[in-house]
């Protein structure tokens, strides 16, 4: 059961940069607590806080007082995140720093490793000023790789003390019984006589005392004499446990309904909306909102700003009561709930715009849920192929979103799990499906010669079952395989028999696709007229069936090609249209890919200004989508357009900048380039210790990725340098090199070359 409204694209577009739940409304006392951390985060800049205690404590509602009074100090962004460190699989690091990442740049692909994902997750944070919230940590090993760069404020809940250089932390104790008390009577008046003694009962802590209250408030009949002596017997027969005891004789005033309702809840493993609860128990929206309000109040169920969740302590309690049967049920009808909700993510992510952004949104928002209910799925397949085919609806929905979020690796998973269950109900149309993106996956590591088992595998199904779509996405996955094999003749191959057939069942947007794919070969392989011909196709079939982010790579394509041609003027006015386009859909990559084509293209017609415009319209774009590659090749395009009007250091600041992108980025070839640019510039300026310095780090590089012709030409501008310098002889020293390899190769300037060291070795 979906509500429309719940999970319509407008709900969804929410601003994910502002996410704090409302602390709670009774919390009561804690002022010195409040006081010492405020004073230290204001006055000591102190940039990490861990407030640690045992379970129950009320660590949350503390720091989430904090957070709201800090708040307008964190502009940029207020994000709440559950570590679920006391669970028993705690959210690793990686998947924190991505969800840091993508609530600033929603659409960027996550590097695989953690050192990577650390310095992008620094690199967002860099220069802004955030509050992170990060609820319920495990250990220093969870906490070590969430430290964000100054400016920002780390909250953190804990069990236990960490430690990390600079952190301050506070523990937090029960409550004085003289809190514990305003606390009871502000929630039940009625205990207020007898407040004192509730509140030994409930050892003052705020989660304890919040259930005895809310069990008082719901049940206005019940005597409170009668429920603090059920309590006191129960903790003598718990052990004095005062916890348990709460939950215990809480539970037991719910009435046998309520109860089932609540031990079905303990199936969600994040927070959940009435929709999702109204599905797991198989009633309608407006009764379920009724039960959740109800437990709310009770104190057994968390209320967060219109979402809800389960505490652990809760949720460990309930696990003792409910049966395997009823579980499992619960369970199942969970896991259904979420492959539709996976699915739904699909749907929205293959729009464009606001939709697409909403698909991210919903994913992002149900991620721990829908996790949960593919992990269940996959553990259970074996057992009953009902949750087979569920298993491999989570491996076929919403692959759009999946492919967006999840590493190739973890793709991988998913998918395996997915073929195994197509197997084991025989679903042969299931199992092209799950080849197909695993086939994908592969590729996406750069691992061609799996993938390409896995599209023959997919090809040899798809041309028995008779499904000529999926023959076509086939034959366009094992085109693209050759295509990044390098193996060209092979791939136009395939993607002509792939064209040929979304042609005959017309499928326009694979056609569209295909045409893409095919005038992108001709183009590298210089037959420009050729790759003309398949692009015009693919602007005719794009708006015939209405897909404007084709239509805007097409027009892109065509204005590439035109460039190639020499015709800037006719590529200017495919480029200008392309970037319409890409602002009408939203399209954010593709607007920024339409500005630095009409930047390049006015650069190669001399329209210097021109190009700096689009060029610094296109840099804000790649810093806002997150697309840090190639804000570092805009960088270095603006360099070069400020190097030719003679503007030196606005070049100089741009190549700087590009520079440490590409160290950033390991791009070893391209920080070389830029060192002996920047070489350059200073050469021209006769500053000649600068130009050496540049030069010197580019030979280190040169040598090391071993371009013998890159390290002839960098001595020689060494040798300039020396000259400039009158530092002769060195200078020849530095020049000799590319003598010799020119000689080597017979290059037609080695022996004008050798002459000018001769010359520089008569001035010593």
């Amino acid at each position: 059961m979906l509500n429309g409204n719940d999970n319509s694209a407008n709900s969804l577009t929410v601003n994910k940069l502002h996410q704090l739940p409302l602390p709670p409304s009774d919390f009561t006392g804690r002022r010195k607590e409040l006081d010492d951390i405020l004073h230290q985060v204001q006055e000591w800049c102190v940039l990490i806080n861990d407030i640690y205690g045992e379970q129950g404590v009320g660590k949350t509602g503390l720091a989430l007082v904090i957070a709201g009074r800090l708040a307008a100090d964190y502009p940029d962004g207020q994000l709440f995140i559950d570590l679920r460190g006391s669970n028993s699989q705690p959210l690793p690091p990686e998947q924190v720093l991505g969800m840091v990442i993508h609530s600033f740049w929603p659409e960027t692909d996550l590097p695989d490793d953690l050192i990577s994902l650390v310095g992008l997750y620094n690199l967002v944070l860099t220069g802004k000023k955030c509050l992170l919230l990060m609820d319920n940590a495990d250990d220093d090993g969870q906490v070590s790789h969430l430290i964000p760069p100054a400016g920002n404020l780390l909250l953190l809940t804990s069990r236990t003390k960490l430690s990390q250089a600079g952190m301050s932390s506070i523990c937090l104790e029960a409550l004085p019984e003289s809190d514990a008390v305003k606390l009871l009577s502000k929630i039940a008046p009625r205990l207020e006589t007898v407040a004192a003694q509730a509140a030994k009962l409930c050892a003052c802590l705020p989660f304890n005392l919040r259930l005895l209250a809310g069990l008082v408030a719901e049940n206005p009949n019940l005597s409170v004499d009668k429920v603090l002596k059920k309590l006191n017997e129960t903790q003598k027969r718990l052990k004095n446990n005062p916890v348990d005891s709460l939950l215990q004789v809480t539970y037991e005033h719910l009435g046998a309904d309520y109860q089932t309702a609540l031990r079905k809840l303990s199936v969600f493993a994040g927070s959940f909306d009435n929709t999702a609860a109204a599905a797991v128990w198989q009633v309608e929206e407006p009764p379920a909102r009724e039960t959740l309000d109800k437990l709310a109040r009770s104190g057994l169920l968390q209320d967060l700003n219109g979402r809800f969740a389960l505490h652990d302590l809760t949720r460990e309690f309930l696990k003792r009561f409910i049966k395997e049967e009823e579980n499992f049920a619960a369970q199942g009808r969970f896991a259904a709930y979420y492959a539709r909700i996976l699915a739904l993510t699909g749907e929205y992510c293959r729009q464009d715009g606001e939709h697409y952004k909403a698909g991210l949104a919903l994913f992002d928002r149900e991620w721990e849920n829908i996790s949960a209910g593919q992990d269940w799925a996959a553990h259970n397949q074996l057992i009953d192929k009902r949750v087979a085919r569920l298993m491999l609806n989570y491996a076929g929905s919403g692959e759009d979103c999946l492919e967006q979020r999840l590493n190739p690796r973890e793709r991988i998973r998913w998918m395996d799990n997915g073929l195994r269950a197509s197997r084991l109900i025989e679903n042969r149309p299931g199992e092209s499906d799950m080849l197909n993106h695993l086939g994908r996956a592969y590729a996406d590591l750069g691992e061609n010669l799996r993938a390409l088992g896995y599209h023959e595998d997919q090809l040899i199904i798809t041309r028995e079952t008779g499904d000529r779509c999926k023959e076509a996405r086939a034959l366009y996955n094992l085109g693209a395989v050759y295509s990044a094999m390098s193996q060209m003749n092979q791939a136009i191959k395939y993607y002509d028999q792939a064209l040929a057939v979304n042609t005959e069942v017309k499928n326009l947007r694979g056609a569209c696709k295909t045409l893409h794919r095919l005038g992108r070969i001709y183009s590298e392989m210089g037959e420009t007229n050729r790759a003309l011909s398949y692009f015009e196709q693919q602007l005719s079939i794009a708006r015939e069936c209405g897909d404007r982010r084709a239509e805007g790579l097409a027009l892109g394509n065509l204005g590439l090609a035109y460039i190639d041609l020499d015709e800037a003027s006719r590529a200017i006015v495919y480029f200008e249209q392309q970037l319409s386009v890409t602002r009408e859909t939203g399209d954010r990559q593709g607007e920024g890919q339409a500005l630095g084509h009409l930047g390049a293209a006015y650069a190669g017609i001399n329209e210097l200004n021109l190009a700096i415009t689009y060029l610094e319209q296109q840099l804000q774009v790649t810093r806002e989508t997150g697309e840090r590659s190639l804000e570092g090749h805009c960088l270095e395009r603006l360099g070069g357009v400020y190097n030719r009007l003679g503007d030196d250091p606005q070049a100089i600041a741009c190549y700087g900048q590009s520079l440490a992108i590409k160290r950033e980025n390991g791009d070893r070839h391209g920080e070389g380039a830029i060192l002996g640019t920047l070489g350059t510039i200073y050469l021209n300026r006769e500053q000649s210790l600068q130009a050496i310095a540049y030069f010197e780090q580019q030979l280190v590089i040169m040598r090391e990725i071993g371009v013998r012709h890159g390290e002839a030409n960098v001595s020689w501008n060494l040798g300039l340098a020396y000259a400039q310098l009158q530092q002769f002889e060195k200078a020849a020293s530095f020049m000799q090199p590319r003598v010799d390899y020119e000689k080597t190769i017979r290059h037609s300037s080695a022996e004008v070359h050798a002459s000018v060291v001769e010359i520089l070795r008569l001035l010593k």
